[in-house]
């Protein structure tokens, strides 16, 4: 679990006397002097946790990475869900992305040869605009940050951005395939299909910071479409299996809550 103190005991294996470790991680280090210490993790973090330990023996010294992966230690809170309204639809529409800016609907639908981002009345379904995109790109995610709309794609590696109006004002480069795109304050937010959340730089797209998502015993992959309410982010889980939406910790990683639809 993720606040476990973890008891490390090396042993050289020509029994050379180990003298002292220095730990380091996440550009810090520490030293311990002999062979045996406990370490708690400062980041707090679930997933794979980057750490080297280097030992002092006889003059001499040896690096090692050891792995080590943590677990959420909370338990997810359960929650199911009302039916409040309903609004018309294109039913043709596979749906990437949504959300909304200055009272419209914004929508990403994907498939290949038919991908688009459009504007829509939310209650009446009318068309307000509607961009295609060329016929080699599978529409994905999209999002809003400032006076620019993204859209991501899945295999192309390419990002759209646009102005309020869908006018294309820019193209990104980004690596590995695109589903989920969401805000987090100035930071984008975006899945890949498996358990790794990236926070980008709406700037240049650049990658800021990777998270991982885990509940109590295992990672939350195939995360798809992703919303964000202050630290949370609702990621649905795009499996033929499972009709959930997760909450997670944008913080830690953490599964904090699971929504059974």
């Amino acid at each position: 679990p993720l606040d476990t103190i973890v008891l490390f005991t090396l042993k050289h294996k020509k029994d050379h006397p180990i003298d002292s470790i220095r730990l380091e991680g996440d550009g810090k280090y520490k030293i311990f002097k002999g062979n045996r210490f406990e370490w708690q993790s400062e980041r707090l973090r679930t997933g794979n946790t980057k750490i080297s330990l280097t030992a002092y023996f006889n003059g001499k010294k040896e690096k090692i990475y050891p792995k080590i992966k943590f677990f959420s230690n909370i338990n997810p809170t359960r929650y199911t869900y009302e039916l409040v309204k309903s609004y018309p639809h294109n039913e043709k529409s596979y749906t990437q992305g949504l959300f909304f800016a200055n009272d419209y609907l914004y929508e990403s639908t994907g498939h290949r040869g038919s991908s688009s981002i459009g504007k829509y009345d939310l209650t009446t379904g009318e068309i307000i605009q509607v961009v295609n995109l060329d016929n080699n790109y599978f529409g994905e995610g999209a999002t809003s940050w400032e006076k620019t709309i993204f859209q991501i794609t899945w295999e192309s590696q390419i990002a759209f951005a646009y102005d309020k109006e869908l006018n294309r004002t820019r193209t990104f480069n980004y690596s590995g395939e695109g589903w989920g795109l969401a805000t987090w304050g100035d930071t984008l937010v975006m899945s890949d299909g498996s358990e790794n959340i990236y926070f980008l730089n709406p700037k240049d797209f650049s990658q800021i910071d990777r998270l991982q998502v885990y509940n109590q015993t295992s990672k939350i992959d195939f995360l798809n479409e992703l919303e964000v309410i202050g630290n949370d982010l609702y990621a649905n889980v795009y499996t033929t299996k499972s009709d959930e939406i997760v909450i997670v910790d944008l913080l830690t990683g953490r599964v904090k809550g699971i929504i059974d639809l």
